[in-house]
């Protein structure tokens, strides 16, 4: 800029804020414009708040497929009393489905109470369990419920049993 003439420099500098300025309320206008686009139709109204916010675009999930049908899992703890395997029938009963759950558990004493605590999508529900097999210290439990929330991003079952000398849980995640 050293042999532009002051008029020519001051017209460049005139030139050159008037773009910075035009283009800031460019930005501006648009940013305060923008509004958040609609909820999909296919949205269920019973998604929690924070996925029903018009600031947040629901993009279609389809979790992740879980198996079909009984499924039995063998269980290694070392906690007292000790889980040995849990029979879970079906996996994936769906909402409003009955679902059943049978597990081994076994103590040097009496095991006192045995429930499971299911958490799904919205919803945490504990359900008793009853001894239908074996003895107080060395037995099969089951339970029985139906499925009353979706498990589409949370499905954990947590099994809790107490014995008279101590407690024990063990948490099966499938989702």
């Amino acid at each position: 800029m050293g042999n532009m003439t002051n008029g020519v420099k001051n017209a460049l500098l005139v030139l050159i804020g008037a773009a910075l300025i035009v283009t800031a309320l460019a930005i501006y206008a648009v940013t305060k414009t923008r509004q958040a686009p609609p909820l999909p139709a296919e949205t269920p109204a019973s998604l929690p708040e924070p996925l029903r916010s018009p600031a947040i675009t629901i993009i279609p999930f389809s979790p992740q497929p879980l198996l079909q049908g009984k499924e039995t899992y063998n269980i290694f703890s070392a906690e007292k009393p000790t889980f040995t395997e849990a029979v879970i029938d079906p996996l994936d009963p769906g909402f409003g489905k009955r679902q059943t759950v049978a597990v081994k558990i076994r103590d040097e004493s009496q095991i006192t109470s045995v429930s499971a605590v299911l958490k799904t999508d919205r919803e945490t529900a504990t359900y008793p369990m009853e001894r239908i097999k074996g003895t107080a210290q060395d037995g099969i439990w089951r339970g029985s419920w139906v499925v009353r929330d979706t498990y589409n991003f949370r499905y954990i079952l947590t099994l809790e049993a107490e014995s008279k000398t101590s407690r024990s849980h063990i948490d099966l995640t499938f989702r």
